[in-house]
């Protein structure tokens, strides 16, 4: 694993005598190392924003779906459900859509990183035929591999952010009236 190689290195250096040289791959190339930094500084960026526009999206969808179900949530509350039940049904609702489309999403993704850990993802259409680094030339085919906590930390975070985007929808659903609710 990537975080722990200066603990790993550190524990080869030990065992060396003073004749060799031992060094990461950050150690050796720096440059590559910089670019890696920057890269991952993007795609969090990148990550932020397409959060933003995802919890955006999905509180206009929840708000459309309380807008179009007014005279059903009318006749809920006129046959005695509280607004605090209404609140709940339109969470649990959410947590549900989410939770289902996650896992969809998770076993496409799977799916994606499984048969490009057979068969590689080449990466020279994107970055030119070679790509070299000081006098290190890097392999432009990846093969990714699976690791199951990112997974489970997308669901977490996804059910965290449905919720967080039901209660807007779900407050404004309770505080109809049955009564207008009902003649809309």
């Amino acid at each position: 694993e990537i975080s722990k190689q200066q603990e790993v290195a550190s524990a080869i250096k030990k065992t060396l005598s003073e004749d060799h040289l031992l060094a990461t791959w950050e150690e050796s190339l720096p440059t590559v190392a910089r670019m890696v930094k920057v890269n991952k500084a993007i795609m969090d960026l990148v990550s932020v924003i397409l959060l933003v526009v995802v919890i955006l999206g999905f509180v206009n969808t929840l708000l459309m779906s309380v807008m179009e179900r007014t005279r059903e949530i009318g006749i809920l509350m006129a046959v005695g459900v509280s607004p605090w039940q209404i609140r709940w049904m339109i969470v649990l609702e959410s947590v549900l859509v989410g939770v289902f489309s996650s896992v969809a999403a998770i076993i496409l993704g799977l799916a994606a990183v499984l048969y490009h850990q057979k068969m590689g993802f080449d990466l020279s259409p994107f970055v030119g035929e070679s790509f070299e680094a000081n006098q290190f030339s890097l392999s432009l085919i990846i093969y990714p591999t699976i690791s199951i906590w990112p997974f489970v930390k997308v669901l977490g975070f996804t059910i965290l952010i449905v919720i967080a985007s039901a209660l807007f929808p779900a407050y404004r659903a309770s505080k109809l009236t049955p009564l207008d609710a009902i003649r809309s």
